[in-house]
């Protein structure tokens, strides 16, 4: 045994150099050692409380971020790219607003142009032809100019249901880059707007070709809603019927003279004002008040 202890005093060395050197951190951290031990049982219930105050809905929670996860697993690649991307837009930003450093002026510009593909004929033609942008816009599968909200409009209404892209076949032309071109991550070599069909065997179906000339610029002939609805949605309800006509607006002629009027309860009324002796001044404000007197 005692050549045991022999062997091994560098070891025991080492552990009691160890052991003092605790022993010194907990003597000149003193205070910090006494204050856990004061506080320690106080957190120690606030943390069983915050656990059981988490209970009902922190299983919920558990099944939300496995649920993510399974999403970013299958979105990785897409995820990648982003990270790719995020830094290089982010500069791009930055570089934009260059044009404010430094500058006195009171309107600070950035270094950003709105530039227009025109197409203009290339031979003199007999009738001016209008400049048209390349590609027009696309409106197919948005709502009807008449259903659009005034951009002046600040408050904020439910959207419509449903999902509204430019629905045009997807090797058009117009909007490349839209919702319809998406790629299914699940599904590679399919490109759809929403995941539902991604992972469906249902495929894109365009309104139209995406040219507007054609009439109706989004085909509702065609038996397929706008917004797109998600399937297994219920119809739309239909509008119901119109209520009473409001009542006719009375219409009558009068004298200029005398200012008088038959009513439509066919008495006689004069009204001062229409006159041309009328003493008031005759502005169209004053057609609007009552008249004077009565």
């Amino acid at each position: 045994m005692l050549d045991s202890q022999t062997d091994t005093s560098g070891s025991i060395q080492a552990w009691a150099a160890n052991l003092a050197s605790i022993s010194g951190q907990l003597q000149s951290q003193d205070s910090a050692v006494a204050g856990i031990l004061q506080k320690g049982p106080g957190a120690a219930d606030e943390v069983r409380a915050l656990f059981d105050r988490v209970r009902p809905t922190l299983p919920i929670v558990l099944a939300n971020l496995v649920s993510i996860g399974e999403v970013a697993v299958t979105y990785q690649p897409s995820l990648e790219q982003l990270l790719v991307l995020l830094p290089q837009g982010t500069a791009v930003t930055q570089a934009v607003g260059i044009a404010k450093r430094n500058t006195k002026q009171d309107y600070m510009g950035d270094y950003l142009v709105f530039n227009l593909n025109l197409l203009l004929p290339a031979l003199p033609a007999p009738l001016p032809l209008p400049p048209q942008q390349l590609p027009p816009p696309c409106t197919t599968g948005f709502l009807p100019a008449q259903q659009q909200r005034v951009p002046t409009f600040v408050d904020y209404p439910d959207r419509p249901a449903g999902d509204v892209y430019c629905r045009v076949p997807q090797d058009a032309p117009f909007n490349v880059r839209g919702a319809r071109n998406l790629p299914c991550e699940t599904v590679p070599g399919k490109r759809a707007p929403t995941v539902k069909m991604c992972e469906s065997n249902q495929y894109y179906v365009p309104l139209n070709d995406g040219y507007n000339w054609k009439g109706d610029p989004n085909a509702t002939l065609s038996g397929q809603p706008v917004p797109q609805l998600p399937p297994g949605s219920p119809p739309a309800q239909a509008a119901p019927p119109p209520g009473p006509a409001p009542p006719p607006i009375a219409a009558g002629e009068y004298d200029p003279a005398t200012g008088t009027y038959v009513g439509p309860d066919g008495r006689v009324y004069t009204q001062s004002n229409l006159a041309r002796s009328a003493t008031e001044e005759q502005t169209w404000q004053t057609m609007l008040l009552p008249p004077a007197g009565r």
